[in-house]
């Protein structure tokens, strides 16, 4: 059985998140600029697939289209899908010096890192209220620690024993993702900067990951966004374009994060300063 044997409701019914750790570039696959994914995590990607009793299917953009099967839709059915694989959640211990914090280890098949994605929806008890430090190194497991209570130097402490346990998971698992770890806040995930070395581990939470920095982030984010309705059309014809994209260039020096809106070829569009509070127009 295949992708051809199946209608619309079969193909809906047998959709998947599977998570991979290399990146959408063309290079691995000729087909693969056809997946279709999203980018959940950072350097990983979320693809669609089809699964079936002795194999999957990568699903492509094309015969969603040939379907006429919105990929909206057809991603919420796939995370929806992938429940029906039941989670285990176990507490596990914790060294005394992070004492006021919970490990969680989450297993579930092949499932655990997809269902992770929607961790609030899929993991209330996990969605610290000032956000979560997460791991998956392999498909079928990932490490959540809530945070409560935020305290740098502790989530810090924390980031890096997540990341000594993540990559030796890594390492020898049949199904790695990535030794990456995750700063979770309201839905969505940020890569903490902390890479392998021969010497001690060193973290240090960028101010534009820590709980009130994302907050003015998303705020000058959605500033921005409000302000595309009020803009004029630009005026020269090289620059006339509806893709658009946001690009976050955090200032540790003076305190404050910029993001700029520019169009497909780089042209700024406009900026909104979190430190000033204002959106500048260009």
């Amino acid at each position: 059985m295949n992708y051809t044997d199946l209608n619309n409701e079969e193909i809906l019914s047998r959709l998947v998140v599977r998570l991979y750790q290399t990146p959408i570039h063309g290079k691995n696959s000729p087909d693969e600029l056809d997946y279709t994914y999203q980018i959940d995590y950072s350097e990983t990607c979320s693809v669609l697939a089809l699964e079936f009793d002795d194999h999957f299917e990568i699903m492509h953009r094309s015969k969603l289209k040939e379907r006429n099967l919105p990929e909206e839709v057809a991603f919420l059915q796939a995370k929806q899908n992938i429940l029906q694989v039941p989670a285990e959640l176990c507490a596990l211990d914790f060294e005394r010096e992070f004492t006021g914090f919970e490990m969680w280890q989450v297993e579930a098949g092949f499932f655990a890192a997809a269902q992770l994605i929607d961790l609030s929806k899929n993991f209330p008890m996990l969605a610290g209220k000032q956000g979560a430090l997460v791991v998956i190194p392999s498909s079928s497991l990932g490490m959540v620690v809530p945070i409560n209570v935020f305290d740098h130097e502790a989530v810090c402490a924390i980031a890096v024993r997540l990341f000594d346990l993540s990559y030796e998971i890594y390492s020898e698992a049949n199904h790695s993702i990535t030794y990456n770890v995750y700063w979770w806040k309201d839905g969505k995930f940020y890569r903490v900067p902390i890479e392998p070395t021969t010497g001690p581990l060193i973290c240090q939470l960028p101010q534009y990951l820590q709980p009130v920095w994302i907050e003015q982030i998303e705020e000058a984010e959605e500033n921005i966004k409000q302000n595309r309705t009020n803009a004029e059309p630009a005026t020269d014809s090289k620059f006339k374009s509806h893709a658009e994209f946001l690009s976050i260039h955090p200032n540790m020096h003076t305190g404050h994060v910029v993001v700029f809106r520019r169009n497909l070829y780089g042209k700024v569009l406009d900026i909104q300063d979190t430190f000033e509070g204002e959106t500048l127009k260009i």
